[in-house]
């Protein structure tokens, strides 16, 4: 007898020592797991930041470019204040890219053509302004015509776009790792889980023939069911996390790779017989599909999650000046429908938010009118302030939405009864990312309609800056002090 209870107690024993040993090494896995998911978000963090980087300074020296023009045409010295301000922010910009892209051979290689075309284009604005403070505008003409500078923004403009498509193939890589990475934790947890639970019955079997050794062994089991569903959760929202970061950025690249295709392709319309624009736009265009299927299928996966706060970094930001930069690189879309893009914006209208975001806003809006509105119609967008708030109104004359869809506007992956009206696609998730923006900026979005095939109005309202409060503030008071 005796030696039978010793075989069961043994037994029971080592099956609970096979029970914790499985626990503990999911444990480790996914503890190892957790660090590669966080380096592959730290990944995905600098090459958006790159991208940005790389959009700012291409932008830049497009502003350097403007104020160039202006004077050129003008004599007025007033109009080098961009061109002054652009090169100031040039060379910080520069030096941080070079900081990052030097790390990578490749792009290194193409940072240093960056800088050559750079300088040179630097070189030609220079030249073209000393000529025009000579009083010979014919001469800055005749540097200006020689087609030298637009020579060489095309070839800036081309290397900033390979080294934006290389950084966004990154995050692209970054996002389907991390989600392997999840699969292969809930995969071993799952098995871990049903091992441990399996050896923890056996032993609770064996351990039956004693009253003690049963409360032990439950005892045993109801631990480990605890350290199971804590582990569970970890993974849940460390998924969770991962598959929120996603939603944003790719709906956020979709919406750039879709501005580089169609580039791409207007650039090889208009150069029909350039072999090297020909064969960098098809490269260009072919990379931009396949991003733009990757990540439809990508959001396709991602259905079922859901959206979290992102930590905003906000500064006073003037919404005229982000609505019309948002209508300039949506215009190629918009004329590709024939359709025009009209912006009016009521003075300085500032307010406090963070830039990308407020970018992000304005385009799913003005996307969407485009998007939803048949060939050859109009979009407006109207800028204006009232002493509390910041509006932005989108108006189309598109394809409308009854009462009954209204409700269902702002609410992820809505399938409505309006279509694109150019084969464009519709995740579903452009509106609630922007009523998610909307509010974390402490404002409001809203949306009105007459009825199906008589367009729509999109209303994003925002609070006024602190420092525009402020002084309307300061100002109010000074006005009672003098009556």
């Amino acid at each position: 007898m005796m030696r039978k209870i010793l075989k069961l107690e043994t037994g029971s024993v080592a099956l609970l020592a096979l029970s914790i040993a499985a626990l503990l090494a999911v444990q480790v896995v996914s503890f190892r797991n957790g660090e590669r998911i966080d380096d592959l978000f730290q990944r995905q963090i600098k090459s958006r930041n790159l991208v940005l980087a790389l959009e700012r300074c291409l932008s830049l020296i497009k502003d350097a470019e403007t104020g160039q023009r202006g004077y050129l045409l003008t004599g007025d010295e007033g109009y080098l204040q961009p061109y002054y301000a652009a090169l100031k922010s040039l060379d910080e910009t520069m030096r941080f890219l070079q900081g990052e892209l030097e790390k990578d051979s490749k792009s290194a290689r193409k940072f240093d053509e960056i800088q050559t075309y750079l300088g040179e284009k630097l070189q030609e604005a220079r030249e073209t302004i000393q000529l025009r403070r000579d009083s010979t505008f014919e001469a800055a003409v005749r540097l200006v015509m020689s087609d030298k500078g637009k020579i060489t923004m095309d070839n800036l403009r081309l290397v900033f776009s390979e080294l934006i498509a290389d950084e966004q193939n990154k995050m692209s890589f970054c996002v389907s790792e991390t989600q392997r990475s999840n699969n292969h934790s809930k995969t071993l947890t799952l098995i871990g889980g049903a091992f441990a639970l399996a050896t923890l019955v056996a032993a609770f079997a064996l351990a039956f023939a004693k009253n003690q050794r049963l409360r032990d062994a439950q005892l045993s089991l109801q631990r480990a069911n605890e350290r199971l569903e804590a582990q569970n959760e970890s993974l849940q929202k460390a998924k969770l996390v991962q598959d929120e970061v996603f939603d944003f950025a790719a709906h956020d690249v979709k919406n750039i790779i879709q501005t580089i295709l169609l580039a791409a392709q207007t650039l090889k319309a208009k150069v029909p017989n350039n072999d090297v624009v020909s064969r960098y736009g098809s490269a260009i265009e072919r990379e931009a599909k396949r991003i733009t299927d990757l990540i439809n299928e990508l959001l396709l996966s991602a259905q079922t999650e859901s959206l979290t706060p992102l930590k905003l970094e906000k500064s006073e930001v003037d919404v005229g000046t982000y609505v019309k930069l948002v209508c300039d690189l949506l215009s190629m879309q918009a004329e590709r429908k024939k359709q025009t893009i009209s912006v009016e914006v009521e003075g300085a209208c500032k307010t406090l938010a963070d830039k990308n975001s407020l970018k992000i806003i304005v385009e799913n809006l003005v996307s969407n009118a485009i998007k939803y509105s048949p060939e050859g119609k109009s979009i407006r967008v109207n800028v204006w302030k009232d002493m509390k708030n910041v509006y932005v109104k989108v108006s189309d004359e598109g394809l409308g939405f009854s009462d009954e869809e209204k409700d269902k506007l702002f609410k992820r992956f809505q399938k409505l009864s309006a279509r694109p009206t150019g084969n464009e696609i519709s995740t579903g998730l452009g509106l609630s990312i922007t009523k998610h923006l909307v509010e974390l900026h402490g404002g409001r979005v809203w949306a009105e309609s007459a009825g199906r095939n008589q367009g729509a109005m999109f209303v994003v309202e925002l609070p006024l800056s602190q420092a525009r409060e402020t002084l309307q503030s300061v100002a109010n008071d000074d006005d009672r002090n003098a009556q």
